[in-house]
């Protein structure tokens, strides 16, 4: 049960920064996806790293927001 309040509270967290950035400004909300996409990527380097899989972190990271930025 203490699992389901913890994830209660950081959603509603992440729910006013995304609404919270959206209302500040366009970018505001632009920077906070991009950290969210790169946070999202560093967990996908740590699980591929549990299986015996060791992707090029930095070059994923470069790609990722190079991606990001250009679309």
């Amino acid at each position: 049960m203490q699992n389901l309040y913890t994830r209660t509270i950081t959603g509603i967290f992440f729910t006013a920064l995304i609404i919270g950035s959206l209302l500040l400004h366009p970018l505001a909300f632009a920077a906070v996806i991009f950290v969210m996409m790169m946070v999202g990527l560093l967990e996908f380097f740590r699980l591929a790293g549990s299986q015996d899989i060791y992707p090029q972190k930095v070059l994923g990271f470069i790609v990722g927001a190079i991606m990001y930025i250009v679309l």
